[in-house]
């Protein structure tokens, strides 16, 4: 669209986000590029012990280097041996006016996917981080009023019946990214989303049945002072749903070693449920106390928590396949709300291959093909 470059209608497309502010609407589709022909190392590093996959899913959130090419993209998702990719989008950008849906953003990329043979996590956005992300009409409407309830089911039938979508086999829907961020403790708020979330992913099977459909929220509201919300919320969930980029509150990395810990807490608050980790992610820069070496570590420690995790992880997707290119940074900060640099190193840096160029690998890439092709994939 007209004053949006490349890089951020892919935002649009594949991240989610619109490529500016979040208080401006956009449109935008991806550009469509040359398949392109790439050699891949056959050659896994890994030496430890693995268990095998089993019905484990392991995905990749999909992103694009610089060379704007998605085709490229998908080469080195295949190659890695993923099974699936997350894809999303808000709310407000694909219902910008009431009824009438800018699907583009969201399923030009599955184009791509769906030649690949690529499972797809859904995620849409009507809430996400500290924003209300609904169209401007609903702003002000509560969460179980039956209106906004009848629209947004109205969009998920435009959504899982267009026809990239339909044709996918879609692994998950998720409705909602870290909405412990957006509601804090207020149980008013919390109760009526709950009822929202509910009457959408009843609606959300009816359309497409034996769909899993949860919803995303940080490791910290599943397991802090917000869990009993949560578990009210999820407890009509198919999937007990995971979204972190373990960073603390000073935007520092947390340190790998604690990753099985946190697969073990989130076990402990839902035993017998399955769980999805599905923006699971690790900045690399050392203005957050990180390195490429430590978000190597990351990667690891991911495996090994997994592997004692079989029964009840069912899908982790790392987050991000590249790092990000300035004008997304925009978006992510302003959902963050947070100008901290650390913030900015942190999106600037969660990706597994970089931007640049092709998008060459870090070491966390060349360590998530090696754990995988150990264990089966």
């Amino acid at each position: 669209m007209a004053g949006v470059s490349a890089a951020a209608a892919f935002a649009a497309a594949v991240y989610g986000g619109s490529g500016c502010s979040l208080t401006r609407k956009a449109t935008a589709s991806s550009t469509a590029t040359a398949t392109v022909t790439e050699t891949f190392s056959q050659t896994p590093t890994a030496t430890e012990t693995a268990v095998y996959r089993g019905q484990r899913m392991l995905a990749v959130e999909l992103g694009k280097a610089a060379n704007n090419n998605l085709v490229s993209s998908m080469n080195w998702v295949n190659a890695a041996g993923v099974q699936a990719v997350s894809l999303g989008g808000d709310w407000l950008v694909l219902e910008q006016t009431p009824s009438v849906y800018n699907l583009p953003p969201l399923v030009d990329p599955l184009s791509y996917v769906d030649q690949m043979n690529t499972q797809v996590l859904l995620v849409l956005r009507p809430v996400g981080g500290w924003w209300k992300l609904v169209p401007d009409d609903l702003y002000s409407t509560d969460w179980d009023d039956p209106a906004l309830i009848a629209r947004f089911d109205a969009f998920l039938d435009a959504v899982l019946g267009s026809p990239y979508v339909s044709a996918q086999r879609l692994a998950g829907l998720y409705l909602g990214l870290d909405v412990d961020m957006h509601f804090g403790t207020d149980a008013a708020d919390w109760a009526r989303y709950t009822t929202f979330f509910q009457a959408a992913a009843a609606h959300a099977r009816t359309v497409r049945p034996g769909l899993p459909v949860g919803v995303l929220a940080t490791y910290d509201g599943l397991t802090g002072s917000q869990a009993p919300f949560l578990q009210a919320l999820n407890a009509t969930a198919d999937v007990i749903g995971v979204a972190d980029w373990l960073v603390d509150g000073n935007w520092y990395a947390r340190a790998p070693g604690a990753i099985g810990g946190q697969f073990d807490a989130v076990a402990a608050r839902y035993p017998g449920r399955l769980v999805d980790y599905v923006r699971w992610g690790y900045p690399s820069s050392p203005r957050n106390q990180s390195s490429d070496e430590q978000q190597r570590k990351f990667v690891a420690e991911t495996f090994r928590a997994w592997d004692r995790h079989v029964s009840d992880v069912r899908v982790v997707c790392f987050s991000t396949e590249n790092d990000l290119a300035n004008d997304e940074l925009n978006y992510w900060q302003e959902w963050y709300a947070s100008s901290n640099p650390r913030c900015v190193e942190l999106l600037r840096s969660v990706g597994l291959r970089r931007f640049p160029g092709a998008g060459d690998e870090k070491p966390a890439w060349a360590e998530m093909r090696s754990a995988a092709w150990a264990r089966g994939w």
